[in-house]
């Protein structure tokens, strides 16, 4: 979404990132194509509608946290075949051949 990397989404950088991900309750209808591409503060459609939801302080673009609050990401927990202790005490027994367990 961040085209600039400035660390925050402008309206034009969101719409591009929402259309990007094709949700259907935002995308417009084939007749509704040039709609989303006009939208202004004066007929909101739903992007901009969302893009204000989102932008908590008002000043034009949505900081790291403010996207976070709207979109909590809960990343997928480490599915690991073996524990990391178990991972850990191999690589240390094969990194100090002569160390021993207590």
């Amino acid at each position: 979404f961040d085209l600039d990397a400035d660390g925050r989404l402008g309206f034009d950088e969101f719409k591009t990132g929402i259309k990007k991900l094709q949700i259907p309750a935002l995308m417009p209808s084939s007749h509704e194509d040039e709609d989303i591409e006009k939208e202004d503060d004066a007929t909101p459609g739903p992007i901009l509608k969302l893009f204000q939801h989102c932008n908590s302080s008002g000043d034009g673009f949505i900081a790291y946290h403010e996207f976070l609050f709207r979109f909590p990401i809960r990343p997928k927990p480490l599915q690991l075949q073996q524990s990391f202790d178990q991972l850990l005490r191999v690589e240390l027994r094969k990194t100090f051949n002569n160390v021993t367990e207590a």
